[in-house]
């Protein structure tokens, strides 16, 4: 089983989507599961730091260069700009 944080940070819409998961990001890593990050934070310095600094399996920038698999992915989606029918999160399109 992986864990896929999927959220961005900018100076619009802020970053609220992604300090929620910080959290549950360090105790999933902690606990020793692969932990994912899907996201743009690029544009707020401090949050894209922390993102750094956590120990991540894989950091995508951009979610179009994330493999997901339909069988092992337990997806952590917080956003409101990505609406809920958003590709990144239908099952049809994950790969194996």
């Amino acid at each position: 089983m992986r864990f896929v944080f999927r959220s961005d940070a900018n100076i619009n819409s802020g970053t609220g989507h992604v300090m929620r998961g910080i959290g549950i990001i360090q105790e999933l890593i902690r606990r020793g599961y692969p932990v994912y990050f899907v996201g743009n934070t690029c544009e707020v310095p401090w949050i894209n730091e922390i993102i750094q600094n956590e120990s991540f399996e894989a950091i995508y920038n951009n979610e179009s260069d994330f493999i997901p698999n339909k069988d092992s992915d337990v997806l952590i989606f917080d956003s409101y700009s990505l609406p809920i029918d958003h590709s990144f999160i239908h099952i049809e399109v994950m790969k194996k």
